[in-house]
């Protein structure tokens, strides 16, 4: 069991289809989100790794450019 679920938060581990699908809103609180679906998530904590795809990056870089926390 990880420190996520042990602790009671929601998390979901996406991979480069729902980043496609994802897409980087404010909230009415001004939070910036990384949006997927129905799914709101306010933070993103990457893995250890050394490749990323272009879309990927830009992604998550659009993402904390506005505001959002991206953690790694």
């Amino acid at each position: 069991m990880n420190a996520l679920t042990k602790s009671w938060l929601d998390y979901l581990i996406a991979d480069k289809y729902y980043l496609d699908k994802a897409e980087v809103v404010k909230s009415d609180n001004g939070i910036t989100k990384l949006k997927i679906g129905s799914h709101d998530f306010s933070m993103l904590v990457l893995p250890p790794m050394f490749i990323l795809s272009q879309p990927t990056a830009e992604k998550i870089l659009a993402f904390a450019k506005a505001g959002g926390r991206v953690y790694y």
